[in-house]
């Protein structure tokens, strides 16, 4: 096991593949650039999608209360909260 970083982008919806099994842990901006950390197995050859959604303050994002909620981050005068499912990979 170890923890690993994906860069994210600064949008409401995106995509990101990580190991099967893996355990996402936070996000937060370094050195100007939103990263989440998951912790992962990198012996696995299986992989899953991991559905990312950000949310400014006050913005409505559906009514999907089965995400799961991740963090809050401040970048540039921008807060978001960050929300997450798995997809089907």
């Amino acid at each position: 096991m170890k923890v690993f970083k994906y860069n994210l982008n600064l949008t409401d919806a995106q995509i990101i593949t990580i190991p099967d099994l893996s355990e996402v842990i936070d996000v937060q901006v370094q050195d100007g650039s939103l990263v989440l950390w998951a912790i992962i197995d990198k012996e696995t050859s299986l992989y899953s999608s991991v559905n990312i959604y950000i949310a400014a303050t006050g913005q409505d994002f559906g009514n999907d209360f089965y995400l799961s909620y991740l963090a809050t981050f401040q970048h540039e005068g921008f807060v978001g909260h960050v929300f997450y499912d798995y997809g089907i990979g």
